[in-house]
């Protein structure tokens, strides 16, 4: 006769097994919102083929020259579209060189008077004698200088030293609490003298009469 024990064992050894059967028919659960492998395997290779066409893009703007001086020049262009007083010595150099070349061609300058006033308002900058905005006349659109104010050319194309600008003196006013002590110790000085030169003739006049 079989053991209830033993019974029992078989029993929950078969439903464990039932258990397991089970688990392994039902049908695997996919996350809905989860991407799938492929997905994720299409997204990187696309990332990847992106990523080489924009390496590829920037190689060939650097091996190419002509790309490179195009951006050059777009970016140096950009440099000049601000305010007179803003730019830089080496830009602000760079637009009067193109000044006095249109000045060299409406004036009929000589190649010599040219170079002269060139060189002479390269030493303005220098020295800013015309780094003002209110010196020179320059239009930010077109990057070009218009006139330059304290610049005065002859009929002859001679030009006319810039004067330096006059440096305003600064009048420091004194604390009228200051002033008024000054004042007081002047006045009390003038009347301490005057008391001392009346005790001095009372004196040589006390002396005069008792001689």
């Amino acid at each position: 006769m079989e053991s209830i024990y033993a019974k029992t064992l078989d029993e929950i050894i078969n439903s464990k097994k039932n258990e397991n059967f089970g688990k392994k028919n039902e049908p695997k659960k996919i996350g809905i919102n989860k991407p799938s492998h492929e997905y994720k395997k299409i997204n990187f290779n696309s990332q990847k083929y992106k990523n080489s066409i924009v390496k590829k893009q920037e190689s060939e703007k650097i091996n190419n020259p002509a790309l490179v001086k195009e951006f050059l020049t777009s970016d140096q262009e950009n440099v000049y579209h601000r305010d007179w007083n803003k730019l830089e010595n080496g830009f602000k150099k760079n637009r009067i060189s193109h000044y006095v070349n249109k000045l060299h061609k409406e004036r009929n300058m000589k190649e010599s008077q040219k170079q002269r006033l060139k060189d002479y308002l390269y030493q303005c900058i220098d020295k800013k004698l015309i780094c003002r905005k209110t010196d020179v006349k320059y239009n930010i659109d077109t990057c070009e200088i218009e006139n330059i104010i304290p610049l005065k050319i002859t009929d002859d194309n001679h030009f006319l030293t810039i004067a330096p600008k006059k440096k305003k003196k600064v009048i420091k006013k004194n604390n009228s609490k200051q002033t008024s002590i000054i004042g007081n110790l002047i006045k009390q000085t003038k009347s301490n003298s005057i008391k001392k030169e009346n005790e001095k003739n009372k004196i040589k006049k006390y002396l005069d009469n008792n001689r």
